[in-house]
């Protein structure tokens, strides 16, 4: 019977010690920093990868949840403070944060971090465990993409610009005859008005008439004139609508 329990005890060793070793190389192999909070008493077990990502020897970082906070970049500082707290009281679901901590030679680097709380019967958090990952690389690639979508943007709305103003040039010869004519018509209108005045007694319908004519043809110029400065603005920052096809053609 003592054997038999020797064998089993064995057994259950070399498992768990196969285990453990599993456990260290999926660790080692993703490069995670291991991290296990004792939210009652604020103390923090930070595994020797997790200071290592940051350049810090063992000793360097106190086993306190505080040490973790002084080391926060401070634009994430409530950010992070607050996702933790939302967490912990039941208000999202998952913890997962994005964060910047600050390395030994006073440079940040963005790290991820994702972890899940245990709790006592009543729902009172107990431990809070979980692991950080270095996403500093990614981050940076991510935001100089971003940075140069921008500039193809900028460039694009600079050509579109470019074309339309070089479109508008070739359209100067129409949009002059265009005007042209409204303003001739303006001018013949002022003539006989002219003409109207000189004359004994005065010719009020003809007058009116030239009246009703110029103001007509000054609106006409005005409505050229707005399709010109809404053809010719960027209009980069426009808000969308939504239009029939229908209506189009």
């Amino acid at each position: 019977v003592i054997l038999e329990d020797l064998k089993e005890k064995k057994a259950l060793a070399e498992s768990l010690r196969s285990e453990r070793e599993r456990f260290n190389l999926a660790v080692e192999g993703a490069k995670a920093g291991l991290w296990d909070w004792n939210v009652a008493d604020g103390r923090v077990f930070f595994s020797k990868q997790w200071k290592e990502m940051l350049g810090y020897e063992q000793h360097e970082v106190g086993n306190r949840f505080s040490s973790w906070e002084e080391l926060l970049h401070p634009s994430d500082r409530e950010r992070a403070r607050s996702l933790i707290r939302q967490y912990i009281n039941r208000e999202i679901e998952t913890y997962e944060l994005e964060h910047r901590l600050r390395c030994k030679d006073g440079s940040y680097r963005w790290i991820l971090s994702k972890g899940t709380c245990s709790r006592d019967p009543s729902g009172k958090p107990v431990r809070f465990t979980g692991w950080h990952i270095d996403i500093h690389e990614l981050r940076s690639t991510v935001e100089e993409l971003t940075l140069r979508d921008q500039i193809i943007r900028d460039q694009q709305v600079k050509i579109i610009a470019s074309a339309k103003m070089s479109s508008l040039g070739e359209m100067a010869g129409s949009i002059a005859h265009e005007i042209n004519n409204p303003l001739a018509i303006i001018a013949l209108s002022a003539n006989q008005i002219g003409e109207a005045f000189q004359r004994r007694p005065l010719n009020a319908p003809l007058i009116r008439e030239s009246l009703h004519k110029i103001e007509l043809t000054v609106k006409r110029i005005e409505k050229i004139v707005k399709g010109l400065r809404a053809f010719s603005r960027s209009g980069e920052n426009d808000p969308f609508s939504i239009s029939s096809a229908a209506q189009i053609v």
